[in-house]
């Protein structure tokens, strides 16, 4: 017996082999983009999954939603960078700390970002719904 191969292509189309021995279309929903997400974006689309359904299928169904994770995460960003330095300043860790005592500058630069991503990214994702 011929042995079947795993993907084959006819008129345009892939096919994959299924465990019954039949060929099934490929088939994906396209995208706009293809963004790779970071951490922000990844935590916007658990929320959106879990919490919104409905406009999580609406934005995989009309190819927006890397686009919207994309979004998302790089904003998170710009107002994580923003909150950062505003709390750098209100605590005084300054360029003069940077060069005095690097490992203090970085131990408690580590810790206003860690503290911004306990009290306050998750409220800030929930905003971009």
């Amino acid at each position: 017996m011929e042995e079947l191969k795993e993907v084959i292509a006819e008129n345009g189309i892939e096919y994959c082999l299924a465990e019954n021995s039949c060929y099934y279309p490929v088939m994906g929903l396209e995208q706009e983009t293809d963004f790779s997400i970071g951490k922000y974006g990844m935590m916007y689309a658990e929320y959106v999954m879990k919490y919104h359904r409905k406009q999580y299928l609406d934005m995989v169904m009309d190819g927006t939603w890397n686009k919207r994770l994309h979004e998302v995460d790089e904003e998170c960003h710009r107002e994580m960078e923003i909150s950062v330095k505003r709390i750098m300043k209100k605590e005084g860790v300054t360029e003069k700390l940077k060069v005095e005592n690097l490992i203090e500058w970085v131990r408690r630069v580590n810790g206003i970002r860690s503290r911004m991503e306990e009290e306050t990214v998750k409220d800030f994702l929930k905003v971009f719904f």
